[in-house]
């Protein structure tokens, strides 16, 4: 019977049937179809999973900046939709769907982990942001401004003071400075007038510019035309560190050390010839922060060596300068 079979013949001398010579024929063809679709795919997932954390990062952390202070409930609500986002996108993750694969619940699982970091960074260095710059720019738009002040006046009587403008008079002593060392030197001098000697109400004062003893030079104390100070206020949070404390402690040094005497209620100033200069900084490096972000962790120059956590602040400061 096999002899006799011309058309088995044919079939076996040709190597294969034509039906599975189309389909060997459309197999390539269809792998060809599926793999730019696929790659293109990769490339949308991955899109996502780099921009959306990172606009809700800017989003969350812009919303401390430009609201907390005066709508704070913008950013608990803020705040509150991107932790709802994230747990949306896990839960996701795990249910799954209807013909959903293994790789879509995993990408869901990634993306909503991704979230939830985002959410949280946004929220700690916003909540810095706002406590380091916007808390004190606010603070001198909303207290008073007194001119002409003499430098022996009781500083219990300009405690809604935020910038001053002094007697012509009145001097920094920075022969009678003192710097405590905690960390950072914090410094402070007293303000003085001609008729006064031994009491003093408010204080020049800054950071890391002088020495134990008799050295000052933090912001103008050594410009003859200086005659303003711009209050610096004592921070309304609990989590952030204050730098009145240290201020206080050089002030009983100075104390001490020179036979001076103060108050509970003196006021440390940043000596300056120009107070609302120092409104127009702290301004610039509250709209500057979110692009400084971006620029201390996306494009840091070595992508391997990203600067430790309790650096950020410090290149922050930098890139806002």
């Amino acid at each position: 019977m096999a002899p006799g079979n011309p058309a088995g013949g044919q079939q076996a001398a040709g190597g294969q049937n034509p039906a599975a010579g189309q389909n060997a024929g459309q197999g390539p063809k269809s792998k060809s179809k599926l793999k730019p679709k696929s790659g293109g795919s990769n490339i949308v997932s991955m899109m996502l999973l780099i921009f959306v954390p990172w606009l809700l990062f800017l989003l969350i952390m812009a919303t401390y900046i430009f609201y907390f202070h005066h709508h704070h409930l913008v950013t608990i609500f803020t705040l509150f939709g991107g932790v709802m986002l994230s747990i949306g996108l896990i839960t996701l993750s795990l249910t799954g769907g209807k013909g959903q694969s293994a790789g879509g619940r995993q990408w869901y699982g990634y993306l909503g982990i991704v979230c939830m970091i985002a959410t949280f960074a946004g929220a700690i260095l916003g909540f810095y942001c706002y406590h380091s710059f916007v808390f004190q720019f606010n603070s001198y738009e909303e207290r008073r401004m007194y001119a002409n002040v003499l430098a022996s006046e009781p500083a219990s009587t300009k405690v809604d003071a935020g910038k001053m403008v002094f007697s012509a008079d009145a001097r920094v002593d920075i022969s009678k400075s003192v710097g405590f060392k905690h960390g950072s030197f914090y410094c402070v001098a007293p303000i003085l007038d001609e008729d006064m000697d031994t009491r003093v109400e408010y204080w020049a004062a800054g950071v890391d510019c002088c020495s134990y003893r008799g050295d000052f030079n933090c912001d103008d104390a050594w410009d003859p035309k200086a005659r303003s100070g711009a209050v610096i206020f004592e921070d309304s949070s609990e989590l952030i560190a204050s730098e009145r404390p240290f201020f206080v402690k050089a002030r009983q040094e100075a104390e001490a050390a020179y036979n001076l005497a103060s108050t509970d209620d003196a006021i440390f100033i940043k000596w300056t010839r120009d107070p609302d200069a120092v409104q127009e900084q702290l301004a610039f490096a509250r709209e500057a922060q979110p692009p400084c972000v971006v620029q201390t962790l996306a494009l840091y120059p070595d992508a391997t060596r990203l600067p430790k956590w309790e650096q950020l602040p410090h290149r922050m400061h930098q890139c806002s300068q």
